[in-house]
């Protein structure tokens, strides 16, 4: 189904872009206080394109999946601040057990994204094969969230001015609910979120949109929207037909290196 292109003045698009900056949780970059046998999480994710030809897009019936409201936007590791921080080694605390059978501290930095750089393996080989188009790598560090709340992280490389949250193409949200108002993306661009939650058992929550440009050249968005049991260290994979999400939850060691 071909979306509509919508055409807001710059004062309202200013006004717009505004209130979806404030409407999402934005996190300080810092230290979490930890014990070494604490829990926290790497996600790596990994977004890449089947590269097919398009139908028209009146012959696709589709429309994008919404972001959450409270969407996290995750600030970038400035590189300066160290990841993980010990308190200074003592007697005591070189022992792998405490004396009083606590475990040592540490401090963590967490909530924030650790890189977004395409040289991986995996993107490299995705790179070789012309059927594939790597299209976008994040990794970022968390604690898990619950399974019936998970914290949804952005995972988007839209421009800002392209994700205008809480808007119809008359600058209302005439439906009462969160809606977001896409104005012209680019072929090849996705957006949307993902989440890492812990009950039971570990899970990755992933809605995912795919912006492509149609044989007639209007906009199509394809999405993707599953929720599955994971298993730790291990790469995962969610399928559609135009494109795919691979996703690794490692474990952080919280212990000094030797």
């Amino acid at each position: 189904m071909k979306t509509h292109k919508h055409m807001l003045s710059a004062t309202v698009a200013t006004s717009l872009l505004c209130c979806c900056l404030f409407s999402s949780a934005i996190f300080a970059q810092q230290y979490l206080n930890m014990r070494q046998d604490g829990r926290i999480y790497d996600i790596d994710v990994i977004i890449f394109a089947r590269a097919l030809s398009q139908p028209p897009a009146q012959s696709v019936s589709s429309k994008p999946l919404l972001k959450s409201d409270s969407v996290n936007v995750l600030p970038t590791w400035d590189g300066t601040q160290e990841l993980l921080q010990f308190p200074p080694l003592t007697e005591q605390s070189s022992h792998s057990v405490p004396i009083n059978n606590q475990a040592n501290p540490v401090k963590v930095l967490s909530d924030l994204i650790l890189s977004n750089s395409m040289d991986h393996p995996i993107v490299n080989r995705l790179s070789a094969n012309p059927t594939f188009k790597p299209l976008y790598r994040q990794k970022w560090r968390q604690a898990p969230s619950q399974f019936t709340q998970p914290k949804y992280i952005e995972v988007s490389n839209l421009p800002q001015e392209n994700q205008i949250n809480g808007f119809n193409s008359n600058g209302f949200n005439s439906s009462g609910s969160n809606t977001i108002a896409y104005g012209e993306v680019h072929d090849y661009k996705v957006d949307g979120q993902m989440a890492f939650s812990m009950q039971r058992y570990t899970h990755l929550h992933v809605k995912m949109n795919l912006f492509r440009n149609s044989s007639d050249g209007e906009q199509i968005i394809y999405e993707l929207s599953q929720q599955k049991r994971i298993e730790l260290d291990q790469w995962q994979y969610f399928d559609h037909q135009q494109f795919g999400v691979l996703a690794k939850v490692t474990t952080v060691k919280l212990n000094p290196e030797e």
